[in-house]
């Protein structure tokens, strides 16, 4: 299994058919004080399945890393079990997650996805101060 997609953006979506639907993505915001409440950081991921991760149990977590390398937070999934819509085929597997997060200081955050503790992504945020005007 590989990651084939992980992007932060303004709106994401996975129709009835399975298909992805961002808009806005971006990779820094600005916020006026800290420590910050941000609600709804939309975070889209895609996952390619080989037909060898067929039927098999798969454990999701994300992990919010501080810019000191300390972990914020750790999010994990029910365990996922992947079945192909066409056997013998490769597909791919979109999620959309919608998380709320508290940043308590300025700096890059990552959002570290992690399949069965094996790393795929990682997602930088840069969380910073309104530049003066």
């Amino acid at each position: 299994m590989r990651c084939n997609v992980a992007v932060i953006a303004k709106h994401v979506s996975v129709s009835a058919d399975g298909s992805l639907s961002l808009i806005d993505t971006y990779n820094a915001r600005h916020e006026i004080k800290f420590p910050s409440e941000v609600r709804g950081i939309n975070l889209a991921l895609g996952f390619f399945f080989e037909t060898a991760d067929y039927g098999h149990l798969v454990n999701l977590s994300i992990r919010i890393v501080e810019p000191d390398g300390g972990e914020l937070v750790t999010l994990s999934a029910k365990p996922i079990r992947f079945e192909p819509p066409y056997p013998r085929r490769p597909s791919a597997f979109y999620q959309a997650l919608s998380v709320n997060v508290v940043f308590p200081k300025e700096g890059t955050y990552m959002f570290d996805v992690r399949v069965d503790g094996m790393q795929l992504a990682e997602v930088p945020l840069y969380v910073g101060r309104l530049p003066p005007v």
